[in-house]
């Protein structure tokens, strides 16, 4: 059982609780020619919040939204926006413009903070439309964070998370994690999806977080090094360039974690890693609804049976129901979805368990196995298949860089797959027919994609995840018929 404590009677507020529990000399921040302490953050921080006291004084907001590139001024003005007192709302700068302007709609964000190239602020009083959802309740919740997931089926959730509960779901992560002031996290994910939780937990705990320009896989492992990191966290796409640059670069960083999130993490990519570096990968279940509930953290697990997310993490528990939906329960679960609004109470089921929409199983060692999310599954004649385990056979072939794979719809089955493969050598690409042999040799006839595309690049969420509405811009390099 967690048991937290407040400060005082005041309303609880994480981001005044963390310059409590640190001294003002401890390294927070390192870029590549600087280190901020977490005394340097308190100060920065606390004068932007002046700031904001001074420009909204004639009408406080309660939603302040940022829009910025991720950097140590994203982590400071961040930090500004929850001590002032107000519900933070992170936009992503990769979203376009009408995106944006949705995003700021949608949450009635009442101001719009920008980091300018020099750093200063700029602060925009916005003209929001009424809100959509209950004030009362929304506030009631003391709400820190309104973050949008990551929206690999076109519909993103507002997910609206207190500061109880992240205080909460950063506790029961750090469980597993073990995160201390002796630690350096390397961050290669971006910060307007992850700060929410992830850079919270390090700041909390009393880490440093490396922060980095550089995403190449060997300018990463050489960041590292020179920075003595102890604990790289990403997704499956930056653990490929740390593999791929392995062989060519001759620093190695003393890492005693690597942790995968955001998309299903395949063997071959597990393997190749451990091979170059002797670290097993911890594949971690991360959701925004419920934090780190189930993670890979035995490292003799990890390294035997990869693929697994593994357990529940301690005050977790979860569960694969008749359906095949994994469910899970556990502390610092979002507090309600924005729009349409509704509380957690509502979402969850009599006993308290949500569904994930992901479509698990369960082995005999009791390790969980994701088999992908329940609203892209494939559908082909009353028999399923799921497009991450086709993409893993398809990229497997030496000839395949990437691939996506959807359903489409046919007269005879109901749906079959598709699939779009961008080549390893682009003026010599695989033909049909090999692809069709090596998908004979590796998946039951149903599963083998009834069209396929050569394309030059596959479009993915800034969390490296591969969005599975049909709709997706692609850039074709040229169209094979179907076979």
């Amino acid at each position: 059982m967690i048991i937290l404590t407040r400060m005082s009677s005041a309303p609880l507020n994480i981001a005044e609780n963390i310059f409590l529990r640190h001294p003002a000399s401890a390294t927070a921040i390192i870029t590549e020619d600087s280190h901020l302490s977490y005394g340097d953050l308190n100060q920065r921080s606390s004068a932007i919040v002046k700031e904001l006291r001074a420009t909204l004084a004639t009408s406080p907001a309660k939603r302040i939204a940022l829009r910025a590139h991720g950097s140590p001024h994203y982590i400071v003005t961040a930090l500004a926006i929850l001590r002032y007192g107000a519900c933070f709302i992170p936009v992503p700068e990769e979203l376009a413009e009408p995106e944006q302007q949705k995003l700021l709609s949608t949450t009635a964000a009442e101001t719009l903070v920008t980091i300018c190239t020099d750093g200063n602020l700029k602060i925009t009083r916005l003209s929001p439309p009424p809100p959509s959802f209950p004030c009362n309740q929304f506030h009631n919740l003391n709400p820190a964070f309104i973050r949008f997931s990551s929206g690999t089926t076109g519909k993103a959730k507002g997910v609206v998370i207190s500061h109880q509960s992240l205080l909460e779901r950063i506790h029961t992560a750090n469980h597993a994690l073990a995160i201390s002031p002796q630690d350096r996290i390397f961050w290669a994910l971006p910060m307007a999806h992850h700060f929410a939780v992830s850079i919270i937990l390090y700041l909390y705990f009393g880490a440093s977080t490396i922060l980095s320009d550089q995403h190449l896989g060997a300018e990463m492992l050489r960041a590292m090094k020179k920075h003595g990191a102890t604990i790289f966290y990403g997704s499956p796409f930056h653990i490929k360039l740390l593999s791929a640059a392995a062989a060519t670069c001759d620093a190695s960083p003393r890492l005693r974690k690597i942790i995968s999130t955001a998309s299903k993490l395949d063997a071959s990519t597990a393997e190749t890693f451990f091979a170059a570096f002797g670290i097993p990968v911890t594949q971690a279940l991360g959701i925004i609804e419920a934090g780190l509930p189930i993670i890979n953290n035995d490292p003799q697990e990890a390294s035997q049976c990869p693929t697994s997310i593994g357990r529940p993490n301690r005050t977790f528990e979860a569960r694969v129901n008749s359906s095949g939906l994994l469910q899970i329960r556990g502390p610092g679960m979002f507090d309600a979805y924005l729009h349409p609004w509704q509380l957690r109470s509502e979402v969850v089921d009599e006993d308290g368990w949500f569904s994930t929409g992901d479509i698990a199983e369960v082995d005999a060692q009791g390790l969980f196995h994701l088999k992908g999310r329940a609203i892209s599954c494939i559908n082909v004649g009353g028999l399923k298949c799921f497009p991450e385990e086709i993409e893993a056979i398809l990229n497997s072939h030496p000839a395949i860089r990437a691939s996506r794979v959807f359903s489409r719809p046919n007269p005879i089955t109901g749906f079959s797959p598709a699939a779009e493969i961008v080549p390893a050598d682009p003026s010599n690409p695989p033909t049909i027919a090999t692809i069709i042999k090596h998908c004979r040799e590796h998946l039951a006839a149903y599963k083998i994609p009834l069209s396929i595309q050569t394309v030059t690049a596959i479009q993915t969420t800034p969390s490296g995840k591969i969005p599975r509405n049909t709709d997706i811009a692609t850039v074709p390099l040229n169209t094979t018929p179907s076979c």
